[in-house]
C-alpha cells in the first residue's frame, strides 16, 4: 500500500493521463455501443411508423372508393328494379287491354300502358343521374 502511494506521488501525471484515457475510452465505448444504436433504432421505428401511417391512409382511400362504388352500384340496381317492376306491371296491364270490345278503347289502353313504360324508363335515367350526384366517382 505504501508503495502504491509513493508511486502515485511520483507518477501523478501518468496516473492522471491513464485516468483520462480510461474515461475517454469508456465514453467512446458507451457512445458507439449504446447511444448511436439507440438513436438508429429510434429513427428506424419512426420511419416504420410513417410508412404504416401512409399505408393506412392509402388503404383507407381504397376502401372509401370501393364503398362508394358499391353504394353507386346498389343505387343503380335499385333504380333498375323500380323500372323493371313498373314495366312488368304495365305489361300485365296491357294484356288486359285486349279484353275491350272497341279498338279505340284498346288503343287508348295500350297507349296509356306504353306511356307509363316510357315514363318508367325516363324515371330510371333520372334516378341514375341522382345516384351519380349522391355517389360521385373519380
Amino acid at each position: 500500500m505504501k508503495n502504491t502511494i509513493n508511486w502515485l506521488k511520483n507518477n501523478w501525471f501518468k496516473a492522471g493521463i491513464l485516468l483520462v484515457i480510461l474515461i475517454v475510452g469508456v465514453s467512446l465505448a458507451y457512445y458507439f455501443t449504446i447511444f448511436i444504436p439507440t438513436k438508429e433504432r429510434a429513427k428506424v421505428y419512426q420511419w416504420q411508423q410513417e410508412e404504416l401511417v401512409e399505408a393506412q391512409k392509402a388503404q383507407l382511400k381504397i376502401d372509401q372508393e370501393n364503398q362508394s362504388k358499391l353504394l353507386l352500384e346498389s343505387c343503380f340496381n335499385e333504380a333498375k328494379v323500380k323500372k323493371d317492376e313498373s314495366i312488368i306491371y304495365w305489361s300485365n296491364y296491357s294484356e288486359g287491354c285486349e279484353t275491350y270490345e272497341y279498338k279505340e278503347v284498346q288503343t287508348k289502353c295500350l297507349q296509356g300502358a306504353l306511356d307509363s313504360i316510357n315514363k318508367a324508363k325516363e324515371k330510371e335515367k333520372e334516378d341514375r343521374t341522382e345516384c351519380l350526384r349522391i355517389y360521385p366517382q373519380k
